[in-house]
């Protein structure tokens, strides 16, 4: 890149549309019923959230869920920034790219 890499920013496209894409079907699995789990889980480690999430799978407590949704968050919603901080893409170029990964994530 000479000077910036084009419009749009694929990373950001890519981090975008696979955050929302993971916010999207931890919210389809949230079983409102089950509510928030005891204080005794709460007290767990949370790869303990993590774990049992993953043996209960198709339905996810609150607490569960916000764990997930939180690492997914911690994962990939620092790659837009990166791309402006490193100075291979403009804010617009980073902002366009995300909307269009958020779109595309949605409408799928």
């Amino acid at each position: 890149c000479c000077t910036s890499c084009g419009m749009l920013s694929s990373h950001s496209a890519f981090a975008a549309s696979l955050w929302a894409f993971h916010a999207w079907d931890l919210l389809w699995r949230l079983e409102p019923r089950l509510g928030w789990a005891d204080w005794d889980e709460v007290a767990e480690s949370a790869l303990e959230v993590y774990r049992s999430a993953w043996r209960n799978w198709d339905a996810l407590d609150s607490l569960q869920c916000s764990m997930l949704l939180l690492f997914w968050s911690v994962v990939l919603l620092p790659v837009p920034g990166t791309r402006v901080v490193l100075g291979d893409h403009s804010s617009a170029q980073v902002l366009a790219g995300s909307a269009v990964g958020l779109c595309v994530s949605t409408a799928v």
